[in-house]
C-alpha cells in the first residue's frame, strides 16, 4: 500500500496538438491567426501552414520563384479587411497573397524590403497597414498608392524595437516596445504620446499586448503582466509577477489565459471575486498535456477553441468540453491509482472515493489530494485478471466488500487508511469460491452476489447463506449462465442480467425457514417484436417511471416497461455510439448516460435521441469497462475505463453551439474534356449561381466545414434539389461527382455540423442547365412538318405498290395450294414411318450411351472428349467367379449375372452415377460425369455400402435355400480421367486414365464383403464416414497409396445411429463442406503437415493422434448438439490449433497455438471474427475449462472426451509417460492421486457428452480409486 499526492495539474484541460507528426512543416509557431473564411494559419521559423482540420499545406521561400515567400523565416501572418493575407518573414520582407491563389507577391518598397523585420502587423478603420518593426519603429503603409509614413524615436518615440501593436477604440494605436514600455498614436493626427501609466508598468520590456472590450488593456512583459484600465495599472497575479510573460489572452473577464518563456500556460480564473490560477505544463507521461512550456501566442478562433503556438508545435482545445474531470497514472509519471484499468467505483462521500483496478483496490481522498492502495493478490493465479477486483460497496458498518476472480473479500483497513488486508468471507465453502462480479446490499442488509454459477444471498448479520443455481429439472429456474448483474428495484424486486441467459425476474417467497423462488426469463426471441435484443445483460438501472433500462453485450439499449412485459431497444442505427453498453446511469433530469466501447452516449427519452462524447470532450479513452460505475448523491456520475475514469456533473456538460463555417474550395465543370473552377477572386471560396450549357453537365464539387473542436467527427449533408428527393450524409470528405445531369433548375446545398451535431445553414449554388438545340421548341415544330410530309408521300406510294402486287398474288396462290395438299398428303405417311424407326434408334442409343453424350451425338454428329479433373471410379469383381461358373449351366450363368447388374443399375441410377460397362464379372461405374458435380465421392461411397448391403442380402437367401453365393470385392478412387465414344458401327462410351488402373487395383487389394478406397477418395468422404486405415499398397507410376475400408456412415450422421442410412444431417453436413466459403480441408492439412514435423517426440499424449482424435470428437459434439453451419469448422480449426504451441513451448503454449491460427487461418477463407473465435476456443481449452458459451463447452468436452472412453486407460497412460519424461510427477501414485482429484472435479458441460462419457468416467474413477486403496506401486 502506497499513498501519494494527486497531482496539482488541473485536469480539467486535455490538449490536442498539431506537430510536426500531423504536418507543420517546422515545430516553432511564431505567430497563429484565422482567416475570415475559418481556416487557421501557422507562421514557423520554416514556412507558412494553412490547416483545414483535415490535412496541412506549407508555404515556403523557394529560390529563383518570384511568386514564393521572401523567406520562410515567418514573423506575423494578418488578414486586412479585403481578405488580403500580409506575412512579414526574418528579413526577407513583407509579402501579401490573394484569398485563392497559392501566390505570394512582394512589396518593393525599401523600408519594406529585404533586410527588414517586421514583428507585428495591425490594420485601421481607413484601410492603413500599421508594421512594428523589430528595430526600425512603425511604419503606416497604403498599399494602392505604396504611401508611407515612417516614425522613429527622432519623432518621439520611447524606442524603435517594436514587440506588438493594437488599435483602441479605432483611434489610438497602442505600441509595446522590446525597452521602454509603451507609446501611443492618435491616429487621425499622427501624434506620438508617452502614456503616464507606463511609469508603472512593472517591467519595461514588453512581449505581448490585448485589449479586452476596448477598454482593459493586459501588458505581458518580461515580470508578469500588468493591467491598465482608465490610467490605472494592477499587477495581475503575484504567482506570475517573476515569470517571463510572452502571451496573455483575455478569454472573458473572469477567464485569462497567460504564457510563459518556459513556465508552460497559466489559467487565471476569477471565482466569486477570488482569483485561482492553475499552471499547465508538458509531460513526457501525459499525451494531453501542453505541447512545450515555450509559450509564443495565444488566440481564439470563431468556434471558441484556445490556440496556443509553442516552440514545439501548436496545442489547442475548446473550453467547453473540459467538464469531464480524469483522474489517471498517466500524470508526471507517478504512480497514483494501483492501476489504470478500471474495473468497479464507489462513492462513500463527495470526497472520499473507492476503486478496483487490475491489482486491488485504490481509496482517493480529494480533501487531502492522497491516493491510497491496497494490492490484492488472487487465490486463482492461473485465471485471466487474476488480481482485478470487480466490484465494491461498503455496508451501514462501514464493511468494505470486494468481488474478485475468486470469491468475496472483506477489505479491513487501519485507521489512517496507510494498510489494509483482504481477508475471503467463506475460505471454507468452494462453491461461494467462485468469480464473482457484482455485489448488491438490499433492504434487509444482505449481500447479493452474482456468482459465475449462480447468485449468492448473505445476511450480514450472521454471515448465514443461501446459493440459486440452475435446476435444469425445474422450468422457473435461474438460467444456466454466469450472472453478471443483480439490480434492486424500486418496489424490492430483484433483477439479474445474464451473460448469454438474457435478463431475469427473481420473485421471492421467503419464510422463517424456506427459501423459495421463481425466476421468469426473457430471452431474445426474433419471432417476436417486443423481444430483448441480446442475451448478454451488462448493466441495468431504473427511472421514475419504473422501466427497467438494460445495457447489453451487442444488443444495444433496451427499455423494458414491467407492466406490460414488452421491451424496446436502440442500436447504433439510432445513433448509439456502440452496441456494447458497460454502464448506466439515470441523472437528476431523466437523460440515461451510458459508458460503451466508442465513448459515452447520453440518451433523451422524451425525443429519442442521443448525444455522443469522445476523447475530444476529455474522455480517460473510448472504450470503457464493465461495471465501472457509480452515481452519488450530489448526482456526480463516475465512469472508469482502461485509462482512470471520469467523473462531471451532467449539468455542467456543455455543447459548442458554433456551426462549422462552409468553404467551397472547388466547382468544376467539364468544358472541352478540361475541368475548370468557377470561383473566382471576387467571390472567394464561394459561389452563388452558374448557368450552363447543356454539354456542360459534369459537375466535380469539393467543400469542408471548418470547425475545430473535433474536426474528424464533423458530418456533413448535400442535396441538388431538382434530381434527388431527399439530401444524404456523407461520411467522408471526398470530391462530390455528378455525371450527365439533365437539363433544368437545380439547387446544390451543403450542410455542416460540428461533433455536438450543431448544423449549420446550408450553403447553396444555384444550377441552370440549358436545353439542347434539338429540344427546343422552334427545332420540335418545324421537324415535325418535314416529317409529315415525307411519311404521307411514302404512304401514297406504297398503297398503290401494293394493290398491283395483290391481284398477281391471288392466282399465283390458287394454283399452288392444288400441288401442296397432294404432297402434304404424302409427307404425312413418310413422317409417321420416320418417327417410329428414329424412336427405336433413341432407346438403342441411351441404352449405351448417357443421355446427355447420346444428345450431342444425335444433334452435332460427334461427341465432344472431355476431361473431368474430380471423377470417382468404382470397380466390383466377383471372388473366385470361375470356380463359381463352372459349377452352372451358361443359361444360368447369365441369367444370374443379369439379375445382378440390373440391381446394380438400380441402385447407381439412384445414387446419380453413370454406368461404364461390364467385363465378365466386372462391373464398372464412375460418379462426376457426364455432368460434373462435387458430391461424387460421396455418392460412389454410398452406392458401394448398399451393393454390398444387396450382396449380404442374396447371401442370406442362397444360404436358406441351400445354394452357394457369389463374394464381392469393391474398390473406389477419385481422380481424373479422360471420357468420349469410341467406334461407329458399335458405338461404345469408355474413359480412360490412371485413376482407372488405380480403382482397379483398390478392388483387387480389398476384401469380400467391404468398400476399399483410396487416400484421394477417402480425403473427400473422411467427415462423413467411419473408415478404417489399412496401410499403403504399391502402384505403377504413382508410388505407394493409402487404403481404407469404410465401415460405414458416421453414427450421428446415420438413421438411429446404425450407420446405414444418412439423416437431415448429412445431407446438411456435406453442404456446409462443399459450398463454405471456408476451406477447412487444406487449412487442416497445413497444420497438420507443421505438427507432423515439429511436434517433440517425448509428446506421448499430446502428439498429433491427440489432435486428430479431439478433432473428431468436436465434430461428433458439435452436430450432436445441432452445430451444422460454419460454426462447425470453427470448431475443427480451434481442434488442430489447440496443442500446436507444444512446436515451441511445453508450458503456457496456448497464445503460441493461437498466434499460428491467427497467421494461417486468413488463406482459406476465415473472416477476422471467425479467426478470433478460434483464438478464443484455444484459450478455453486451459485446465480448469471454464466455458462462457456453448462453442467453448463443446471443445472443451472433446478435449477431454477420453475420459469416459473404453481407450481411457491407454491413453491415460501415455499421458502419464509425458509427465514423467517432462518432470512434472516422480511416482505411479502421485499420478493416480492426481488423476482422482482432476476426475473428481470434471465434468462434462453438453448433454451430448454427459449421455455418452459421463457414466463410463465414473467407472474409470471408481476403479482409480480402488488402484490407489491396494497400493501396488512399484513407486
Amino acid at each position: 500500500m502506497i499513498s501519494v499526492a494527486i497531482n496539482s495539474q488541473n485536469p480539467n484541460v486535455r490538449f490536442k496538438k498539431l506537430t510536426i507528426k500531423e504536418g507543420l512543416s517546422q515545430s516553432t509557431i511564431n505567430t497563429i491567426t484565422q482567416d475570415q473564411f475559418g481556416f487557421m494559419w501557422f507562421g514557423t521559423q520554416d514556412g507558412l501552414n494553412r490547416y483545414d482540420g483535415a490535412e496541412v499545406v506549407h508555404f515556403k521561400h523557394q529560390i529563383k520563384k518570384e511568386n514564393t515567400l521572401s523567406n520562410s523565416y515567418v514573423l506575423d501572418a494578418y488578414e486586412d479587411s479585403k481578405g488580403i493575407l500580409w506575412v512579414t518573414t526574418q528579413n526577407g520582407g513583407l509579402n501579401f497573397k490573394l484569398p485563392l491563389t497559392d501566390k505570394f507577391q512582394r512589396i518593393e518598397n525599401t523600408l519594406l524590403n529585404e533586410g527588414v523585420r517586421i514583428k507585428k502587423v495591425i490594420e485601421d478603420k481607413d484601410g492603413f497597414l500599421w508594421f512594428g518593426s523589430e528595430e526600425n519603429g512603425v511604419i503606416r503603409y497604403r498599399h494602392k498608392d505604396d504611401s508611407l509614413v515612417h516614425f522613429t524615436k527622432n519623432d518621439g518615440l520611447v524606442s524603435n524595437r517594436i514587440t506588438d501593436l493594437l488599435i483602441q477604440k479605432d483611434s489610438l494605436l497602442i505600441i509595446g516596445t522590446a525597452d521602454a514600455g509603451i507609446n501611443t498614436i492618435v491616429i487621425d493626427k499622427l501624434k506620438i504620446k508617452t502614456p503616464a501609466y507606463n511609469n508603472y508598468i512593472l517591467n519595461k520590456s514588453i512581449n505581448d499586448l490585448f485589449l479586452f472590450e476596448d477598454s482593459l488593456l493586459y501588458i505581458a512583459s518580461n515580470k508578469g503582466v500588468n493591467v491598465v484600465s482608465e490610467s490605472h495599472v494592477i499587477n495581475l497575479s503575484t504567482s506570475i509577477e517573476n515569470k517571463v510573460i510572452s502571451s496573455v489572452f483575455c478569454e472573458s473577464k473572469n477567464q485569462i489565459w497567460v504564457g510563459t518563456k518556459g513556465d508552460g500556460l497559466y489559467s487565471i480564473s476569477n471565482i466569486n471575486g477570488k482569483f485561482l490560477v492553475k499552471n499547465y505544463q508538458n509531460s513526457d507521461y501525459d499525451l494531453s498535456s501542453i505541447s512545450s512550456n515555450i509559450i509564443n501566442q495565444i488566440v481564439k478562433d470563431f468556434s471558441g477553441n484556445i490556440w496556443i503556438g509553442t516552440q514545439y508545435g501548436v496545442s489547442y482545445f475548446d473550453p467547453l468540453k473540459q467538464n469531464f474531470s480524469l483522474v489517471s497514472n498517466s500524470l508526471d509519471g507517478k504512480t497514483e491509482m494501483s492501476d489504470n484499468n478500471i474495473w468497479a467505483i464507489f462513492e462513500q462521500s463527495p470526497q472520499k472515493t473507492w476503486v478496483g483496478t487490475r491489482n486491488g483496490v485504490s481509496r482517493i481522498d480529494f480533501s487531502t489530494n492522497t491516493i491510497s492502495n491496497y494490492s490484492f493478490i488472487s487465490d486463482n493465479l492461473l485465471k485471466e485478471g487474476s488480481n482485478d477486483v470487480w466490484d465494491i460497496i461498503i455496508d451501514d458498518k462501514n464493511r468494505i466488500w470486494t468481488a474478485t476472480n475468486s470469491g468475496i473479500y472483506q477489505l479491513i483497513v487501519d485507521k489512517d487508511f496507510k494498510s489494509g488486508v483482504f481477508k475471503k468471507l467463506y475460505p471454507n465453502i468452494p462453491e461461494l469460491n467462485q468469480p464473482t462480479y457484482d455485489l448488491v446490499i438490499d433492504s434487509k442488509n444482505r449481500l447479493w452476489a452474482a456468482f459465475k454459477e449462480g447468485v449468492g444471498v448473505i445476511n450480514l448479520s450472521d454471515f448465514s447463506h443461501q446459493l440459486i443455481t440452475h435446476d435444469e429439472n425445474n422450468s422457473f429456474s435461474i438460467p444456466d449462465a454466469d450472472c453478471r448483474r443483480i439490480f434492486v428495484s424500486s418496489e424490492e424486486k430483484y433483477w439479474l442480467g445474464f451473460d448469454g441467459g438474457g435478463l431475469c425476474e427473481l420473485n421471492l417467497n421467503e419464510s422463517k425457514n424456506e427459501f423459495k423462488y421463481k425466476a421468469i426469463n426473457y430471452t431474445y426471441n426474433p419471432e417476436e417484436t417486443s423481444t430483448i435484443s441480446n442475451n448478454t445483460v451488462l448493466t441495468i438501472s431504473e427511472d421514475d417511471q419504473n422501466n427497467l433500462w438494460l445495457g447489453t453485450m451487442g444488443g444495444g439499449l433496451n427499455i423494458f416497461n414491467k407492466s406490460t412485459k414488452e421491451f424496446k431497444f436502440y442500436t447504433e442505427e439510432d445513433g448509439l455510439s456502440n452496441n456494447t453498453i458497460y454502464g448506466i446511469v439515470i441523472d437528476n433530469q431523466g437523460m440515461i448516460w451510458m459508458s460503451t466501447n466508442v465513448g459515452i452516449s447520453r440518451f433523451d427519452p422524451t425525443i429519442e435521441k442521443f448525444k455522443n462524447f469522445n476523447e475530444a470532450n476529455g474522455l480517460q479513452s473510448n472504450e470503457f469497462n464493465n461495471n465501472a460505475y457509480c452515481k452519488s448523491n450530489a448526482g456526480k456520475i463516475y465512469f472508469g475505463g482502461i485509462n482512470g475514469f471520469n467523473v462531471f456533473n451532467p449539468d455542467n456538460i456543455e455543447i459548442n453551439k458554433t456551426p462549422p463555417r462552409i468553404v467551397l474550395t472547388e466547382f468544376k465543370v467539364l468544358k472541352s474534356n478540361t475541368f475548370q473552377n468557377l470561383i473566382k477572386q471576387d467571390n472567394p471560396y464561394s459561389i452563388d449561381s452558374v448557368s450552363l450549357k447543356s454539354r456542360q453537365n459534369n459537375l466535380s464539387i469539393n467543400f469542408i466545414g471548418l470547425h475545430f473542436t473535433d474536426p474528424l467527427s464533423n458530418k456533413y449533408k448535400i442535396h441538388l434539389e431538382g434530381l434527388y428527393d431527399e439530401p444524404f450524409e456523407i461520411k467522408k470528405l471526398q470530391p462530390i461527382n455528378y455525371s450527365n445531369i439533365p437539363s433544368g433548375n437545380y439547387t446544390f446545398k451543403i450542410w455542416a455540423s460540428n461533433n455536438d451535431g450543431v448544423w449549420s445553414e446550408p450553403k447553396e449554388v444555384k444550377i441552370y442547365i440549358s436545353s439542347p438545340y434539338w429540344k427546343t421548341w422552334e427545332f420540335i415544330v418545324s421537324s415535325s412538318v418535314v416529317a409529315f410530309l415525307i411519311v404521307w408521300g411514302v404512304y401514297i406510294l406504297r398503297v398503290r405498290t401494293i394493290k398491283r402486287q395483290q391481284r398477281r398474288l391471288a392466282f399465283l396462290v390458287e394454283r399452288r395450294t392444288k400441288t401442296i395438299t397432294k404432297q402434304k398428303d404424302q409427307i404425312e405417311l413418310q413422317n409417321k414411318n420416320i418417327e417410329k424407326e428414329k424412336d427405336k434408334a433413341d432407346k438403342l442409343l441411351l441404352n449405351i450411351l448417357p443421355s446427355e453424350t447420346a444428345d450431342e451425338l444425335k444433334n452435332k454428329g460427334v461427341a465432344t472428349t472431355r476431361q473431368y479433373r474430380k471423377a470417382t471410379v468404382m470397380f466390383t469383381d466377383i471372388k473366385d467367379f470361375s470356380k463359381v461358373a463352372e459349377t452352372m449351366t451358361p443359361s444360368l450363368l447369365v441369367k444370374s449375372l443379369d439379375s445382378l447388374f440390373r440391381e446394380f443399375d438400380k441402385i447407381i441410377e439412384k445414387h446419380q452415377i453413370e454406368k461404364i460397362k461390364t467385363m465378365g464379372d466386372a462391373y464398372m461405374a464412375v460418379g462426376g460425369l457426364p455432368l460434373r458435380d462435387k458430391e461424387n465421392p460421396i455418392n460412389c461411397v454410398l452406392a458401394a455400402l448398399e451393393i454390398q448391403r444387396y450382396m449380404d442380402v442374396i447371401k442370406e437367401q442362397s444360404i436358406k435355400r441351400g445354394e452357394g453365393f457369389w463374394e464381392l470385392r469393391i474398390g473406389i478412387h477419385t481422380g481424373d480421367v479422360i471420357a468420349g465414344v469410341i467406334g461407329s458401327k458399335r458405338i461404345a462410351y469408355d474413359i480412360w486414365g490412371s485413376t482407372v488402373n488405380i480403382a482397379q487395383r483398390m478392388e483387387t487389394s480389398g476384401e469380400t464383403w467391404k468398400v476399399n478406397v483410396s487416400e484421394s477418395t477417402y480425403e473427400h468422404i473422411a467427415p462423413f464416414f467411419k473408415c478404417t486405415n489399412r496401410g499403403k499398397i504399391p502402384t505403377k507410376n504413382t508410388g505407394e497409396i493409402s487404403m481404407f475400408f469404410i465401415d460405414g456412415i458416421k453414427p450421428h450422421l446415420s438413421e438411429r445411429g446404425k450407420g446405414i442410412t444418412p439423416n437431415k444431417k448429412f445431407r446438411e453436413y456435406i453442404d456446409l463442406h462443399l459450398y463454405s466459403s471456408i476451406n477447412y480441408k487444406k487449412a487442416e492439412r497445413h497444420i497438420m503437415k507443421i505438427l507432423k514435423e515439429k511436434l517433440p517426440p517425448n509428446l506421448h499424449y499430446h502428439s498429433i493422434k491427440h489432435t486428430y482424435d479431439v478433432v473428431q470428437a468436436v465434430e461428433r459434439i458439435a452436430i450432436m448438439e445441432g452445430v451444422l453451419d460454419e460454426d462447425i469448422f470453427v470448431l475443427k480449426s480451434a481442434a488442430t490449433y489447440h496443442d500446436a504451441g507444444f512446436v515451441e513451448e511445453y508450458d503456457k503454449n496456448e497464445p503460441i497455438g493461437a498466434k499460428m491460427a491467427e497467421d494461417i487461418l486468413p488463406k482459406y477463407g476465415y473472416t477476422p471474427q471467425q479467426i478470433e473465435q478460434v483464438k478464443q476456443l484455444i484459450y478455453a481449452t486451459i485446465i480448469p475449462h471454464q466455458p462462457k458459451n456453448k462453442l467453448e463447452k463443446i471443445i472443451c468436452d472433446a478435449d477431454l472426451d477420453y475420459l469416459g472412453r473404453d481407450d481411457f486407460y491407454e491413453i491415460s497412460d501415455s499421458l502419464r509417460r509425458e509427465l514423467r519424461d517432462h518432470g512434472k510427477i516422480n511416482s505411479d501414485r502421485l499420478w493416480d492421486e492426481i488423476q482422482v482429484k482432476f476426475l473428481t472435479q470434471h465434468k462434462y458441460f453438453t448433454k451430448s457428452a454427459i449421455k455418452m462419457r459421463a457414466a463410463k468416467k465414473e467407472e474409470h474413477l471408481q476403479a482409480i480409486k480402488v488402484r490407489l486403496k491396494e497400493n501396488q506401486y512399484k513407486d
